[in-house]
């Protein structure tokens, strides 16, 4: 024995009595630690036995498994579990146990349901009860006080005492094995049971379920005794969720002050103190399988006791970290909580079949949702301005975020307390768009204008159309004096610079003055212009046509004078190619698109490349309507050419001078009056749209 530390001036007859604790030659574990270390000491001439080698080797396990307690326990990765009809499949993972024992699965494992053991003082104490003899039970190990789950089923009678939901534990166990036999011992002849050459320990674990514990009451899983509820998954989950929040929240004092504030206290209070600390001493002992090994999974069984379902983020935490803080506000968990209540829900959602991802099958499935959490898509309507999940109790506000900010938002929000849907309370719905698609009013689709915005915007389209109109009628008299001087009609902008949208190329027809219409099908004509219209090969004819009662199609023929002959005798007229719009005409007729749209003005237009007409000059229009019913109505604006962006109109609200129409009852005038009297014109003062190319005679060949 060595003296650390003696007595530096001993009175006279001074000396030690006593060592505590008493010298030996082992250290003595004290009651409930684990066993000391032990580490051979090896010099000449010392054998090593197989007593010294285990201590050694045990030793070097409780150094490991210290060091597995130095993080924090649960599943590092994989391990997880899927029911496939009577089997579990158990992935490749690894987990950490409480003591500090590491589990690890490097394959597949496939195993029948109710060939997994079930540790429980219920199935413990029916077997005992069908031992004879309390000394040979008393000396079964923990592996044979077990019963497979098909045994406590049938021989045991389990399903009266059995709950309908169990977790499988993975337990660490190390089994000594000794493989070797009579022939293979490196002494035959010997007789001591050390003479064995291929004993080892086999580290391994083994799976059984933990039943729910009878002390704490297993929520309602069905409501006929025959189907599970479709709510007892949540309540499941968050059953375990509430009890591990009360569990880390209660605590013994952990500051001086709170150590001075209970010295403080009268005997009475402190008896009243200790009796609550006992009901939270209740409350806060751990689930049975946590002492047990390493949860991984809850397993909801049927009335027929067949896996329904398996919850592996109700009991399973992740490991391999640090250790869990205290929690700085009272009843709200740890981080590994937080964690674990986000992935139950996801893991929750992405397990529904897809015909199930709905809002009316979501509503059914809740009663309890995380604080932050991913929702489908079909739980919010955003054109609506409705969501279907949580109840008309909520106020439930949604406001988009960039998608960049999700990670931070879900870790600011996840310590708070779970939403109970029963319960009145308020949610934000957090919509992520990309950062370059971000607007703070992006889902406010429901902005209304005042009123006033409308009626201000009417009165200034009024005013427009009244300047057109005016401006209209004087390029008329303007069109009439030139006419009268030059000989020649001027030509007009086609565009003004400050033209708003719709007045692009078609700025008088908005104010058509007079206007000529077939009534039903057939035609009607001017010839003998003395202001002729000629045309270049890059020139267009254009027409301004308005379809009030949509007929089988419509065309429009220019009208061509042959020369006078020598002798003065009356020259024909030659009719020039017929082109149409709308349904093939019976006859001949070069097709240039589609029939306009319904009650608007349109510009049709021909190009003189395609019509043959270039250098020639036009002295009369027909202007044909032909199928459809007999209802059929068609409105013809003016008429004229289009020439480098230049608009020149020669059929106005009048004939060219010397022209006569081909038969006056067939040729209808309708006077225009300002857009406020033009009852009868229901069209009047709309945009005029040019039509698509292809579609009209705006598309070139």
């Amino acid at each position: 024995m060595k003296v650390l530390r003696g007595i530096d001036r001993p009175f006279p007859g001074e000396h030690v009595l006593a060592a505590v604790p008493a010298p030996g030659p082992y250290a003595r574990a004290g009651a409930g630690e684990p066993p000391l270390r032990k580490r051979l000491n090896l010099f000449p001439q010392r054998s090593l036995t197989h007593t010294a080698l285990v201590d050694e080797q045990r030793s070097r396990i409780a150094d490991m498994m210290r060091l597995g307690q130095t993080v924090a326990p649960g599943v590092v990765d994989g391990l997880e579990v899927a029911i496939e009809g009577d089997t579990l499949v158990l992935l490749p993972g690894h987990a950490i146990a409480q003591d500090g024992q590491d589990i690890e699965l490097a394959y597949p494992l496939h195993v029948a349901f109710d060939a997994i053991g079930v540790i429980s003082p219920r199935v413990e104490q029916a077997l005992e009860a069908q031992h004879t003899g309390a000394t040979p039970w008393e000396r079964l190990s923990d592996l044979q006080r077990q019963a497979s789950l098909a045994q406590v089923l049938s021989e045991l009678d389990g399903a009266s005492f059995l709950p309908h939901a169990m977790v499988l534990v993975a337990i660490p166990r190390t089994v000594a094995l000794d493989r070797s036999g009579e022939t293979g011992s490196p002494c035959p002849n010997a007789t001591e049971e050390g003479a064995s050459s291929q004993a080892a320990w086999e580290d391994g674990f083994q799976l059984a379920w933990s039943p729910w514990p009878e002390d704490r009451p297993l929520p309602l899983w069905s409501t006929d005794g025959k189907a599970i509820d479709a709510r007892f998954r949540n309540r499941l989950a968050y059953a375990v969720f509430g009890a591990e929040r009360e569990r880390l929240s209660i605590t013994s004092p952990r500051s001086m002050r709170e150590w001075e504030e209970w010295a403080g206290l009268s005997p009475a209070e402190r008896d009243a103190i200790a009796v609550r600390a006992g009901l939270l001493a209740e409350r806060a002992q751990p689930w049975p399988w946590e002492l047990l090994g390493v949860p991984l999974s809850i397993v909801a069984f049927d009335a027929a006791f067949k896996p329904a379902f398996a919850d592996r983020a109700a009991v399973v935490r992740q490991g391999g970290g640090r250790h869990n803080r205290s929690a700085l506000v009272p009843w709200s968990g740890d981080d590994v909580l937080w964690q674990a209540r986000v992935s139950q829900l996801l893991e929750h959602l992405a397990e529904l079949p897809p015909d199930q991802r709905n809002a009316a099958v979501l509503a059914q499935q809740f009663e309890w949702l995380p604080p932050a959490g991913i929702l489908p898509r079909e739980a919010v309507d955003f054109t609506s301005a409705r969501q279907h999940i949580f109840p008309p109790t909520f106020d439930v506000q949604a406001q988009p975020i960039p998608v960049d900010m999700v990670d931070a938002l879900i870790a600011e929000a996840s310590p708070l307390l779970p939403f109970n849907l029963s319960l009145r309370d308020q949610v934000q719905l957090l919509v992520p768009v990309p950062a370059r698609l971000y607007d703070p009013e992006l889902l406010k689709l429901d902005v209304h204008v005042h009123p006033l915005f409308d009626l201000e915007i009417a009165r200034l389209a009024r005013e427009r159309v009244q300047v057109l109109t005016r401006r209209d009628a004087l390029r008329r008299r303007f069109d009439l004096l030139t006419q009268a001087i030059v000989g020649e009609l001027p030509a007009y902008p086609q565009d003004d610079p400050n033209a708003l949208p719709d007045e692009t190329g078609a700025l008088d027809a908005m104010a058509f003055t007079r206007i000529h219409r077939s009534e039903g099908a057939g035609r009607h004509q001017f010839t003998g212009a003395h202001l002729k219209l000629e045309f270049r090969a890059s020139d267009e004819l254009i027409v301004f046509v308005r379809i009030d009662q949509p007929p089988a199609g419509i065309a429009v023929q220019p009208l061509v004078s042959a020369e006078a002959s020598p002798d003065g005798a009356e020259a024909p007229e030659e009719e020039a190619a017929t082109f149409f719009w709308g349904a093939q005409p019976e006859g001949e007729g070069e097709r240039i698109g589609e029939l306009p749209q319904t009650g608007r003005w349109t510009r049709l237009s021909v190009p003189m490349a395609r019509a043959g007409l270039a250098g020639r000059k036009v002295d009369g229009l027909a202007f044909v309507v032909y199928g459809g019913p007999q209802d059929s109505q068609v409105s013809w604006g003016y008429a004229g050419k289009a020439a480098s962006g230049i608009e020149a109109y020669w059929l106005t609200d009048a004939l060219p001078p010397g022209a006569q129409a081909g038969d006056a009852a067939s040729w209808v005038w309708v006077e225009q009056g300002a857009p406020a009297d033009a009852a009868e014109d229901a069209a009047f003062g709309l945009p005029i749209e040019a039509p698509a190319a292809g579609e009209s005679g705006d598309a070139t060949p």
